[in-house]
């Protein structure tokens, strides 16, 4: 198996595993970014010693985090601050803000406020972390201080030991003796720190929760221990108290197809919507040309509770959506109900609906069967001008075609 983690110097490169590992790189991501950090894909000028404060989306899925000056002092206030626009209930938002206004030191209080979250509800006993014995402002606090050991060495800052004959689950790396012996980060994960790493079952289809790249065994490193940690930051919030988390080979493609489906949401309405809107936004904005293993390994992970599903569309589908041209047209044409024939592969109503919509636009006046036709199809209210309504039948007619087009030659290639 290919390491998923590379170091070099105080940068370390982390490539694609699990759903769940990937989510917490993701999550991680979210969090420098609202520090303040770029996130980007190196650009032609790019030289690896003048890498600067950033993260660097690479075009072999991997994605290369760089040192950072004083990153442990903004890391907690930006996880703070997506905690509380995102994350936290209205009751718990009211509780923490209370701490702070009685607090005397607003960044102390802060870290405070996160602790018991991330280390006793999202990775419950894989941290020996009580609240009630940190003090991030005593520098003699053991508990924090081996903290700020874990968080160094998790980022490849801190000098790593002697190996040890223990390999990481998740990376492939093999990890140093501090952290088969440190008392504050455990090496084995189990379902006892994480639920979702249980048996937790697929409500349609049956099956267990497992992850894929995993050797037998959970070793993990304090790396990865660390990127897990943010993993519900990476989570979408959709409806029904569902949260979705779109999973791909590469980390570029994973940052900017969640970025757009968090962006999407409230305009669509179900997950294969939102999974649609990211992928023509994708192909728009980016530019991206997807090879086919890529897309027949997009999928949604969608989280209920502790139950954990997976969806996918066809990899012809996802070559169609992430045609620029498709997708240009789509986005102008604008209707959910187009879209949908799209991710449905109902090609053939597109045709239909365009050469009815023509046949109107050709009346000098709609009659009631018409007009009624016209206002169920077409939610946009441009579209339903009598004005527009011939340019719209064009647009469905080359859509047609180009579909047709980018089918064939998937067939040909």
């Amino acid at each position: 198996m290919k390491d998923v983690m590379m170091t070099t110097s105080s940068n370390i490169t982390l490539y694609p595993s699990n759903w769940l590992y990937n989510a917490g790189v993701i999550g991680f991501l979210r969090v420098l970014e609202k520090c303040g950090v770029r996130i980007q894909s190196p650009d032609n000028d790019y030289q690896p010693e003048n890498r600067g404060e950033n993260v660097l989306l690479m075009d072999d899925g991997s994605v290369e985090i760089n040192s950072f000056n004083d990153i442990i002092y903004r890391y907690w206030e930006a996880f703070h601050d997506i905690c509380m626009s995102e994350i936290l209930s209205d009751n718990k938002k009211k509780e923490w803000s209370k701490r702070l206004e009685k607090s005397n030191n607003l960044w102390k209080q802060k870290v405070k406020n996160v602790w018991g979250m991330l280390f006793n509800v999202y990775a419950r006993g894989l941290f020996n972390a009580n609240t009630r014995t940190l003090d991030p402002g005593d520098p003699n606090n053991k508990l924090w201080n081996d903290f700020e050991k874990f968080f160094q060495r998790a980022l490849n800052l801190y000098q790593s030991g002697q190996p040890s004959n223990y390999v990481c689950s998740f990376c492939g790396k093999i990890l140093d003796e501090d952290e088969i012996k440190g008392d504050f980060h455990k090496h084995t994960l189990t379902s006892e720190h994480n639920k979702l790493l249980g048996a937790s079952r697929s409500k349609d289809k049956g099956m267990p929760n497992s992850f894929w790249n995993l050797k037998s065994g959970n070793t993990i490193c304090s790396t990865c221990s660390f990127m897990i940690l943010h993993y519900f930051i990476a989570l979408i919030p959709v409806e029904g108290n569902s949260q979705i988390f779109i999973n791909a080979p590469s980390f570029k493609l994973m940052w900017h197809l969640n970025n757009y489906a968090r962006k999407s949401y409230g305009k669509a309405k179900t997950i294969k919507e939102i999974f649609g809107i990211s992928l023509i936004e994708l192909s728009i904005r980016q530019q991206l040309q997807l090879g086919r293993w890529e897309r027949m390994n997009i999928e949604v992970v969608s989280k209920y509770n502790d139950v954990i599903e997976f969806f996918s569309l066809p990899y012809e589908v996802i070559g169609i959506l992430s045609d620029s041209r498709i997708a240009s047209l789509l986005r102008q044409i604008g209707e959910f109900k187009v879209l949908n024939y799209v991710l449905d592969g109902r090609f053939d109503k597109i045709l239909e609906y365009g050469e009815r919509i023509f046949r109107i636009s050709l009346k000098e006046k709609m009659n009631k069967s018409e007009r009624d036709f016209i206002n169920e199809f077409l939610k946009l209210q441009k579209n339903r001008e009598k004005e527009n309504l011939r340019m719209l039948s064009q647009n469905l007619f080359k859509l047609y075609a180009l579909i047709m087009d980018k089918l064939k030659k998937e067939v040909a290639v």
